[in-house]
């Protein structure tokens, strides 16, 4: 038997609702990306990244906080920061160019319906309505002809 928190029950969907919620606020190519700067920053090994000149001499290396630059741990916090704040600006400002054409919002008696309004379904159905759903019928059909003969012998025969 595999061990699962409870909130995980096969009965209870609300395990969904949290993964959906945290997918949407914290997205994971944003968090991988982020803690990926950030530990350039700790572990940046100069004897790996090492950028020559053409005579071959060191252009350029750098060294993580662990290797004895904190200053590269700062430059990274500080280019995320920057990567943030720009995403922030052009979300803001790519929204308000769409909302002159078209309303970002549904009206409040659409949203106060939900899903059932918009998409003409619910996202999440009540486990009675789910559990209650009839068994689906068999329906017998033919096979489909196999050979290229077989489809003109049936085409002959019609």
């Amino acid at each position: 038997m595999i061990p699962y928190p409870n909130w995980l029950d096969a009965g209870d969907n609300a395990w969904q609702l949290v993964a959906a919620t945290l997918v949407g606020l914290m997205s994971i190519p944003g968090i991988a990306g982020l803690a990926g700067s950030m530990l350039v920053g700790i572990f940046a090994d100069p004897a790996v990244a090492v950028y020559l000149n053409k005579d071959g001499s060191t252009a350029f290396s750098t060294s993580g906080w662990l290797h004895g630059d904190l200053d590269q741990l700062w430059k990274q916090a500080g280019s995320a920061g920057t990567v943030i704040l720009y995403d922030a600006v052009m979300t803001f400002l790519i929204l308000k160019a769409i909302g002159l054409f078209v309303r970002l919002r549904a009206p409040d008696e659409v949203l106060e319906s939900g899903d059932l309004a918009v998409h003409d379904e619910e996202a999440y159905p009540a486990e009675s309505a789910v559990a209650s759903a009839p068994e689906p019928v068999a329906v017998a059909s033919v096979p489909a002809p196999t050979s290229a003969a077989e489809k003109a012998k049936e085409s002959d025969s019609t």
